[in-house]
């Protein structure tokens, strides 16, 4: 029963494609009838008759006017030479940018260093303790080319002094 089913699909493709093959043919030879009655009609050509190159009339065609080097035309803003007309516009001076400040590095490890507990030799800055003279290394900084690395100089109740370079800091608790 299957086999009769297959047989009736390839026969339906079968005709729908030998339709559309004559559809085409018909198609194509109404185009080829309709092209066939347009009139074309054929461009004349012309060429120039050959001449030889004449250097001298050329050049008066090119530039009609020579003006002698330095020579005064009337001044028409601000220009009045022939010179002038060929002179580059020069460039606008713009002045360069100010230097960036520098940064407050008292002030910047003042907002990041964070005193946690002070001890009588010592304090917790940011989860580590750190000893009277010891260096802090977790907040060094460049400054002028060269490593500048906080050193807590005093621990007094309630705050804590950082000296870094020449600078002191000091943290509240």
């Amino acid at each position: 029963m299957a086999l009769g089913k297959n047989k009736t699909s390839a026969t339906i493709v079968v005709a729908l494609l030998a339709a559309a093959v004559g559809a085409v043919h018909m198609l194509t030879g109404h185009v080829n009838e309709s092209l066939a009655t347009l009139t074309i009609e054929k461009i004349p050509s012309t060429t120039a008759p050959a001449t030889p190159f004449d250097t001298k009339s050329w050049l008066q065609t090119l530039a009609p006017v020579v003006v002698e080097r330095g020579a005064k035309v009337a001044n028409v803003n601000g220009i009045d030479s022939v010179d002038a007309l060929f002179k580059a516009e020069p460039a606008p001076v713009v002045p360069p940018p100010p230097a960036p400040a520098p940064p407050d590095f008292p002030s910047l490890l003042a907002g990041v260093m964070r005193v946690e507990s002070i001890a009588g030799n010592g304090a917790f800055i940011n989860g580590k303790f750190y000893s009277v003279g010891e260096a802090i290394k977790d907040f060094e900084y460049p400054l002028r080319g060269r490593p500048v690395v906080p050193v807590i100089v005093e621990v007094g109740r309630d705050f804590v002094i950082v000296k870094h370079g020449s600078r002191l800091t000091e943290l509240k608790a």
